[in-house]
């Protein structure tokens, strides 16, 4: 189930540009440097006492559907991941079978950016979402 949620670096981030949506899910580090995933959201966790006592370490955890949504609504942008049809997508191909593409629509062009091809499909979302963050970060928009 932890593959539908944003991983915790790319989660920080995103709070770090402004996310704000309610979530199901948390990140936290309750006793250790690693950190975990808890369902029911930041307030369930608080309720049930399960938080660090030092500040800061809990955040939401979007999925990966939240965090496409927030960057379409808030920044224009939209995430196209779409079977790669091109020669070489066999089973023993080494070659990527998910194609991965942004699209922002600025003023009255839209402009697309191609990331990549990849294997998985989520190495093409986690890809994608990582560009996204590095777009907005760098004001490029």
């Amino acid at each position: 189930m932890e593959k539908e949620f944003v991983p915790y670096e790319q989660a920080l981030e995103l709070k770090e540009l402004g996310f704000d949506e309610p979530c199901i899910a948390c990140w936290s580090n309750r006793k250790s440097k690693n950190y975990y995933l808890y369902f029911g959201g930041i307030e369930y966790v608080e309720d049930e006492g399960y938080v660090n006592p030092m500040k800061g370490t809990i955040i939401s955890a979007p999925t990966f559907s939240q965090a496409f949504r927030w960057f379409r609504e808030k920044h224009g942008i939209s995430v196209s991941i779409s079977i790669n049809w091109e020669e070489g997508i066999g089973k023993d191909s080494s070659y990527g079978k998910y194609a991965c593409s942004l699209q922002h629509k600025s003023y009255d062009e839209s402009i697309g950016e191609f990331i990549g091809v990849f294997k998985r499909y989520e190495e093409a979302e986690l890809e994608c979402l990582k560009e996204l963050i590095e777009m907005v970060k760098e004001n490029e928009l």
